[in-house]
Formats: C-alpha cells, structure tokens, sequence
C-alpha cells in the first residue's frame, strides 16, 4: 500500500481491494501475487526509480533469462 502511496500517478483503487484480500483464498492467489509483485518493479525501472537489474553472467541473460527490475 506505500508503494502505492508513493506514486500518485499510478491508479490503485482496484489493487487496493486485492492486497486487502491477500489476493484471494483460490490456487491462483500467490500467482496474482507474483505477477504484482512483478509489474510494481517494471513500472519503478521505467519511472526511473530503479535498475533493470540485467544479470551480468552471459549463460544467464542467454539461457536462464531474467526479470525486468529484479535485482539478483
């Protein structure tokens, strides 16, 4: 809920009502979640808040690939 405090610009009223809930009782709940989780950290890098977190082992950005803004 800071995260979304701290960026006016982003509108949150539905995301609200998710993470009040803990994103549901289903078996998708902690899916939902990662997949947040996920996109909060790519609007921070294009909101230049934080790096793109690019791995710096070529076999990794190669074969195993990487998220956007996660940081290793």
């Amino acid at each position: 809920m800071r995260w979304l405090e701290n960026r006016p610009h982003v509108d949150g009223s539905q995301l609200q009502s998710l993470i009040s809930d803990g994103f549901g009782n289903g078996k998708d709940g902690e899916d939902r979640f990662d997949a947040t989780v996920g996109l909060l950290g790519m609007i921070d890098v294009v909101d230049g808040r934080r790096g793109e977190g690019v791995p710096q082992a070529d076999d990794v950005k190669t074969w195993e690939g990487w998220i956007l803004g996660q940081q290793a």
